[in-house]
């Protein structure tokens, strides 16, 4: 009470205060702790830690890599492969519904003339052939590149390896559109890729690749007429000259890469820049 009567200023120390005082119970050692703030249950967020800078000179560190494991090297105009898909879509469409649909009434109907048949075939087949006589057409070219070739710093070098490195090794990723407007992924090696000559007014294919030798693709093809039009077709592509190498993510490189491909003097997109 002496202690709780020392702390009032003495114009309160009246009786009748001090009667109201004694009611006062001094605070307990619990109240005059002062509560901590409790644990939120959300978990703080995660700090990626940053790649630290290293200087070329420092070995024991290793240097981050610059470039992805695919890289891309050609890029098709994407008007070019949009139209292409439409194109070929539409034919295709127009291919099967006339083969399930108006060439059965045709056929069926007794009053049909017989030269409206043949017709009626050319007018079928015609815009479908149209669409895939160019062939395959290739919209990108990727290059896989090694751990080693990811941490080049100038395009230099990364042009510089792409000229030296074993064309048995060197691997690459193609997209193209075949007679379906969907595009479809192949991967092969450098040297299976061929440059076609310039021998006929009709092709426009520039492009063929041979995986595992002409041997294994003529057991997969056949020797036959079929089998030949199937070889002509499934491994032969068109890499359209113009803007595709400029809009890839690294110029220059797929001029290094069709440099070194193989094939006849004076062939197709010999200077496909």
């Amino acid at each position: 009470m002496s202690m709780l009567c020392s702390s009032v200023p003495r114009s309160l120390m009246t009786t009748p205060n001090i009667h109201a005082l004694q009611h006062l119970r001094p605070a307990t050692t619990a109240a005059r702790r002062v509560r901590r703030p409790r644990p939120s249950p959300i978990p703080p967020p995660r700090v990626q830690p940053q790649p630290v800078a290293t200087s070329p000179g420092d070995p024991s560190t290793p240097i981050a890599p610059l470039h992805s494991s695919l890289l891309n090297i050609y890029q098709a105009p994407v008007p070019l492969t949009v139209w292409t898909g439409i194109y070929r879509l539409c034919t295709l469409t127009w291919l099967l519904g006339c083969s399930f649909i108006w060439i059965p009434a045709l056929v069926l109907d007794p009053a049909t003339p017989l030269y409206n048949l043949p017709l009626a075939l050319f007018a079928t087949v015609l815009p479908f052939s149209s669409a895939v006589a160019p062939g395959q057409i290739v919209t990108s070219v990727n290059l896989h590149l090694p751990p080693s070739a990811r941490r080049f710093k100038h395009k230099a070098d990364l042009l510089h390896w792409t000229s030296h490195t074993p064309a048995s090794t060197t691997r690459l990723r193609i997209q193209f559109l075949r007679f379906v407007p969907w595009l479809i992924t192949r991967e092969f090696y450098l040297e299976d890729m061929r440059k076609l000559p310039l021998n006929s007014r009709w092709r426009i294919t520039n492009l063929e690749i041979v995986p595992g030798g002409k041997e294994e693709r003529q057991v997969v093809a056949g020797s036959g007429l079929l089998g030949k039009g199937f070889e002509k077709y499934f491994w032969r592509y068109w890499v359209p000259e113009g803007r595709g190498e400029k809009l890839s993510r690294m110029p220059g490189v797929w001029g290094r890469i069709w440099d070194r491909v193989e094939g006849a003097a004076g062939a197709r997109g010999e200077k496909n820049k």
